[in-house]
């Protein structure tokens, strides 16, 4: 369990909501799920929705709901968990 410290993911997500996370196989996440995830080359957790998966890379494509971006590619080994 965690709490959210930005705004990326409002409305569904607000600062200061708390969050449970659980730990499931990154082969089974689908478009939609929220994950919890660390860059290897960052230091911030981010939580993020999937918006595109690369099953062939096994990699995720995440957005926060309130950015215009998505993020860089989410590989499996920087995934901690998917918020339920």
């Amino acid at each position: 369990k965690g709490r959210a410290l930005s705004e990326s993911m409002s409305p569904l997500i607000n600062p200061g909501d708390l969050l449970t996370v659980k730990k499931t196989k990154f082969s089974s996440l689908k478009k939609g799920d929220i994950i919890v995830f660390k860059y290897s080359t960052a230091r911030k957790i981010r939580v993020h929705r999937i918006i595109k998966i690369l099953k062939d890379k096994k990699m995720v494509i995440t957005k926060g709901d309130n950015l215009d971006s998505p993020d860089a590619p989410v590989k499996k080994s920087e995934y901690l968990g998917r918020v339920v």
